[in-house]
């Protein structure tokens, strides 16, 4: 559980930047603003539970979503189960891409961990945990299946 009114007011100052970049996309490609804000919405469920829940710090910088109690940078990504579990990993393989895509080839400062939260419905489950490895120059699992 989250405080709901927490998350609508954080919901619908975030989306808002969104909103912005659906501008830059194609119009065949733009999502409707109920949309965005939904999805905007379903990403941060998983941000407030870690704050709420499990002393996280919330952070205001791209690809940095919140402070992890021991002072390192975390992104929070959020999966939806539907389509079943081969539909899932293509998502969360293309959401590792596009953030490996943002660090190695623009350069951008992209958090060095990311937890990744499977989503059923209003149901969120701890999917994984990755850490950026330097050697590897990738996204590395370190736990898999948090319950």
């Amino acid at each position: 559980d989250v405080d709901q009114v927490k998350l609508e007011v954080h919901a619908q100052d975030e989306y808002v930047k969104f909103l912005d970049r659906e501008k830059k996309k194609p119009i065949n490609e733009r999502r409707s603003p109920e949309t965005v804000l939904k999805n905007t919405r379903d990403g941060l469920v998983a941000e407030h539970y870690l704050i709420e829940h499990k002393g996280y710090k919330n952070l205001d910088e791209k690809y940095m979503d919140v402070l992890h109690p021991d002072g390192f940078h975390v992104e929070v990504k959020t999966v939806s189960t539907y389509g079943g579990v081969s539909e899932m990993n293509k998502k969360i393989q293309h959401t590792l891409s596009a953030l490996w895509q943002r660090r190695v080839d623009w350069k951008l400062n992209v958090a060095d961990h990311i937890i990744l939260f499977a989503r059923t419905g209003s149901q969120y489950t701890c999917q994984a945990f990755y850490q950026w490895s330097q050697a590897e120059n990738n996204w590395k699992s370190v736990i898999k299946n948090v319950v």
